[in-house]
């Protein structure tokens, strides 16, 4: 028992390190956090367990195989009349450095195998901790708190520091964060899981009786008022962020969760869709009465930063359709965009702002479908799960299944996906979702 909680522990440092050192950017700072995973791994498998969480099934643990080894091939070197079979323009960019670096026999598929390399490593360190949370959330079942406790105070602690930084007299809240649009991601994230948390609590009233009276026991009931005062400053910290994609995520994403919650319990249309526009009334409310003046301002403006990602977003096909079925390799968009870049170019423009498009454009379309399957494969089971009622971990996994909306959503936009600490997050929310789906039908 003492090596779950050492894991737990082990790995909300690494999440702490990598959120509070500006997100894990810093290669340092992602070693330290790397090293960190690593070791809660170890204390945890260091002692033979006897009972193990439900595998997931064959075929999602195969495609999940295959799309490692397929990283893992693009930084192979292969001859260049085979690389030219596969990848004509790859082949080109390195018969272009030739003056430079010299004759070259042979190339791999990646552009940038350093950075493919350290990508790389950082999505198998996270795959590594999406399997040992999977194994603690099991161990732990009856008590998720234990497993979600590090995710959650790192989020609380992160909104705590955004709404000190406003107070203060910044303009937005980043927290530790490089920016605000990552910063939020980790706080929308976190804000359904901790309100579902919340409601596991309430729902737990009737289980300790108040003396032999058999009354609701109000220590429950305290404890999910702490938990909901959490979620409200999460929420507050999303505000202060000034983030419209986040903003505006995290509202579609309570929609999403109030209708979970209340979907079993309405049985004929009319209600439902009296529901939808009650809490859609109820969001329009939060957001205008609750949110500063400069967020308002923000919604209501089109600027060049919204502009701006459209233009990224068609200046990209060329370079897709340039690298289409083998891709430039893990963080090739960088060095392989500025080809292709029509406008804007003062700026060094390194992501592509919506990570379904920049991993289309580095994995190319053999990895990039096997990729989507798997991920697919493991959020799939938690969104049908949500859909089951009449079971108390339906709760948790409806707050996965918002959470991971609103991650889903933000990837249009944004680059979430390649930050380290939110990548990280977005492991720890899917396995314990993947288990909260699959004991929820145990009684």
């Amino acid at each position: 028992m003492m090596a779950s909680y050492a894991s737990i522990f082990f790995l909300g440092i690494a999440l702490a390190w990598a959120a509070t050192n500006k997100s894990g950017v810093l290669p340092f700072d992602w070693y330290v956090a790397m090293v960190l995973i690593g070791l809660s791994s170890l204390v945890y498998w260091s002692r033979r367990r006897k009972t193990l969480a439900p595998p997931l099934p064959s075929w999602l643990r195969w495609t999940i195989a295959a799309v490692v080894l397929y990283m893992a091939f693009q930084l192979i070197p292969l001859p260049l009349p085979l690389l030219a079979v596969l990848s004509p323009t790859r082949v080109e960019l390195a018969r272009a450095l030739q003056p430079v670096s010299g004759s070259l026999s042979s190339a791999p598929l990646s552009v940038d195998p350093p950075a493919d390399l350290l990508w790389l490593l950082t999505l198998l360190t996270c795959l590594s901790a999406f399997f040992l949370l999977r194994e603690l959330t099991f161990r732990f079942k009856a008590r998720p708190g234990l497993v979600l406790f590090p995710l959650l105070a790192v989020a609380t602690l992160e909104a705590a520091l955004g709404l000190v930084q406003v107070s203060a007299g910044a303009t937005q809240a980043t927290g530790t964060y490089n920016g605000r649009d990552h910063y939020v991601c980790i706080l929308e994230l976190c804000l359904p899981i901790t309100i579902s948390y919340g409601m596991l609590l309430f729902s737990r009233r009737h289980y300790l009786a108040a003396g032999n009276a058999g009354n609701p026991s109000v220590l429950p009931m305290l404890a999910a008022a702490g938990v909901w005062l959490l979620a409200s400053i999460q929420l507050l910290a999303i505000l202060a962020s000034l983030s419209r994609a986040g903003i505006l995520d995290t509202l579609l994403a309570l929609l999403v969760l109030g209708l979970l919650f209340l979907s079993p319990r309405l049985s004929s249309p009319f209600s439902r869709i009296a529901v939808v526009i009650s809490l859609l009334l109820g969001l329009a409310a939060v957001l205008i009465f609750a949110s500063p003046a400069a967020l308002l301002a923000r919604l209501a403006d089109t600027d060049t930063q919204t502009e701006g990602r459209f233009l990224i977003w068609s200046q990209s096909l060329p370079l897709h359709k340039a690298f289409a079925w083998f891709g430039t390799g893990l963080m090739g968009f960088d060095p392989t965009f500025l080809k292709y870049q029509a406008s804007m170019n003062s700026l060094r423009i390194d992501f592509a702002h919506n990570d379904y498009l920049q991993y289309l454009i580095e994995l190319g379309i053999i990895g990039f479908l096997p990729l989507m399957a798997a991920v697919g494969g493991v959020i799939w089971p938690i969104f049908s799960a949500a859909l089951r009622s009449g079971r108390q971990h339906r709760i948790m996994v409806v707050g996965c299944t918002a959470s991971l909306f609103a991650l889903a959503v933000h990837s249009s936009f944004d680059f979430n996906l390649y930050v380290p600490a939110n990548v990280l997050a977005s492991a720890w929310v899917m396995g314990c979702g993947s288990v909260f789906a699959v004991v929820g039908d145990e009684p």
